[in-house]
């Protein structure tokens, strides 16, 4: 069995990583194929000088009931000139999103 699920985005107490501004979060998610190799399948908008983000683009995958689909989402603080840095990550599975509260 197969239904698409919308996964929306938000981010509380993000590591300030900017000097006279606060961050500018932007969240990219990965899907790990069979091979385990990290996909990148989606990403947020940015949004400028936030440190707890919610994110209006939300993404949508399809979820296999008895398939483990892993996900790792990682966020990172955009700046001008492409010089991104890196602000966190987080790795899970769809079932444990499915069978959380919220």
């Amino acid at each position: 069995m197969q239904m698409k699920v919308e996964l929306h985005i938000s981010c509380r107490k993000l590591k300030n990583l900017d000097i006279l501004t606060k961050s500018d979060p932007q969240v990219t998610m990965f899907v790990q194929n069979d091979k385990k190799k990290w996909l990148p399948y989606g990403k947020t908008e940015l949004i400028m000088d936030n440190l707890n983000p919610d994110f209006a683009t939300y993404l949508t995958i399809a979820y296999q009931f008895e398939k483990h689909q892993r996900l790792r989402f990682e966020v990172i603080d955009v700046d001008p000139a492409d010089t991104n840095e890196f602000i966190g990550s987080i790795e899970t599975s769809m079932g444990q999103i499915m069978g959380s509260k919220d």
